[in-house]
């Protein structure tokens, strides 16, 4: 968005709900990890609450993809298969410090 010139605000992922409540947001953009041809959209599992959430508040939800995420196979989101991730992505975070060096850290 910002290489385009769009104003925008990148936020916390579960701070949206909360400035949807309070007219804090005006459209809410997600991408899409496949779509089938019936237009069903899965993405992350976050993605659901905050379609929600828009849709609760009044909020213009979009999903924005290229065509190659159009899975032409697949009619029914519900026979999307939801990718299951190893527990290691949730107890660790990698980033790179203010030395430029890239660490990965113990969360939980």
């Amino acid at each position: 968005l910002a290489q385009h010139g769009v104003p925008h605000t990148v936020i916390a992922d579960n701070a949206g709900g909360h400035l949807m409540r309070t007219g804090a947001v005006d459209v809410c953009i997600t991408g899409a990890d496949r779509v089938t041809r019936g237009g069903d959209v899965c993405n992350k599992i976050g993605t659901y609450l905050k379609a929600l959430a828009a849709v609760d508040n009044g909020v213009p939800f979009f999903v924005a993809f290229p065509s190659s995420t159009i899975d032409w196979q697949i009619e029914d989101g519900a026979d999307i298969p939801i990718e299951e991730r190893g527990a290691e992505e949730v107890r660790y975070a990698e980033g790179l410090c203010e030395d430029g060096k890239r660490r990965k850290v113990l969360l939980t």
